[in-house]
């Protein structure tokens, strides 16, 4: 007796529970993101299914003396869970959709990188070539790369770096290996700098991978990515844990020149890596451009979005819609206010008059110069041009 009163007992706590559910939650209609929750009155919208049910409102008596079926008469309410792009999990290497994202330090690609992380079905490795650097499962990245590797989960960090780094292809595949065995169908990861033609592939990478897989670019005004590294080295700002809004500093203009150039360089190289204009699009490899810019002046659910949706526009599988999970406001809660020159450095009238055009020119003819050892399949006219837009002082890089 005492059992069957105790299974009433927790069978009305259970329905209570429901109740309170449906009173208090957000009742939706429309379609739910990839594992997202919610009451439905009904049936669950396409592309979520059904996993628990709520108040019976045919019934004429709980539907007249229950609220709950107030927007609900003559149906049931249904807890629904959105599907995700997958269905089932990858149980191969070759199925993992690989999004790369090309960029420099300094042009919030680890903010980039957690935003895509946010989704559940992402393996989000961040600097996966530095040794999993700002990566959530940094430790587990190095067991798992030390045992595919080097074939021990506590191998030597530098020799497991170095092997990281002698050939990129091969890290990337290991990567794909650790999507699968963590049940996901997506990894992500950075490239910075610009490896030699034959070391990455992008072309040859893509083929053997999911076609859904997308290259992104994360683009940024070059004068102002070389003053924020500058901030970072006289240590008025530190990454994204303290504004450096109001940090003032003298360029030293024989130091920017370099900087213009490697950025500039960098910037050229990873458009013919992901082959982007002004070169010739590469076969299989669908490419988002993001703008560092465009990104600073939107709250981090704006930046959510963006990034989602141009991941998405490149390639409509390579991402599902996913609800943001709020890790990313956790892990970067300091967002610079402004990165504006004139914000930033006491010797701009004396900078403005450094940068002709003629050193501008001089600039985009080192450019097509080291640009084009590696990377030939473009016309020296179109990379200069293109240099010389996205090189203005004050303007961000165009697309």
């Amino acid at each position: 007796t005492t059992s069957v009163f105790m299974t009433i007992i927790a069978a009305l706590m259970a329905a209570t529970h429901i109740v309170t559910e449906i009173t208090t939650a957000q009742q939706r209609s429309s379609a739910l993101h990839c594992r997202e929750e919610a009451w439905v009155c009904g049936a669950c919208p396409t592309g979520s299914m059904k996993i628990n049910f709520g108040i019976d409102c045919t019934n004429p008596i709980t539907s007249r003396w229950t609220k709950e079926c107030q927007h609900c008469i003559g149906r049931r309410w249904v807890r629904c869970l959105g599907k995700c792009c997958w269905d089932r999990p990858v149980r191969e290497a070759s199925k993992v959709i690989l999004l790369p994202l090309l960029c420099r330090p300094r042009y919030g690609s680890s903010l980039v990188q957690s935003l895509i992380g946010e989704s559940p079905e992402v393996l989000e490795l961040q600097e996966m070539f530095n040794f999993f650097a700002h990566s959530p499962l940094r430790d587990d990245a190095i067991r798992f790369f030390g045992m595919r590797i080097l074939g021990n989960a506590s191998a030597d960090s530098e020799e497991l770096h170095a092997m990281l780094l002698r050939d990129r292809s091969a890290t990337i595949e290991v990567a794909a290996a650790m999507a699968v065995a963590k049940h996901k169908p997506v990894v992500t990861f950075k490239i910075f700098g610009c490896p030699p033609k034959q070391a990455l592939d992008m072309s040859r990478l893509f083929g053997a991978h999911n076609n859904a897989s997308v290259a992104i670019l994360l683009e940024r005004n070059l004068f102002t990515a070389s003053v924020s590294g500058e901030k970072i080295n006289q240590g008025c700002s530190s990454f994204q844990f303290r504004d450096s809004t109001n940090c003032k500093l003298r360029i030293d203009l024989r130091n920017l020149e370099s900087s213009l150039f490697s950025g500039m360089l960098n910037q050229c190289c990873q458009r013919g890596m992901a082959g982007f204009p002004p070169f010739k699009r590469l076969p299989r490899v669908p490419v988002a451009l993001l703008k560092y810019e465009e990104l600073e002046r939107l709250s981090i659910h704006g930046k959510f979005v963006l990034v989602q949706s141009r991941v998405q526009a490149a390639s409509r599988s390579a991402l599902c819609s996913y609800p943001p999970d709020g890790n990313t406001l956790k892990r970067y809660p300091q967002q610079d206010k402004n990165h504006s020159l004139a914000s930033s450095i006491i010797n701009i009238d004396e900078m403005r008059q450094w940068y002709t055009i003629e050193r501008r020119h001089q600039l985009c003819n080192d450019v097509v110069e080291g640009c084009m050892k590696t990377w030939d399949d473009a016309s020296p006219i179109d990379v200069f041009d293109w240099c010389i837009s996205a090189s203005e002082l004050d303007m961000p890089a165009r697309l």
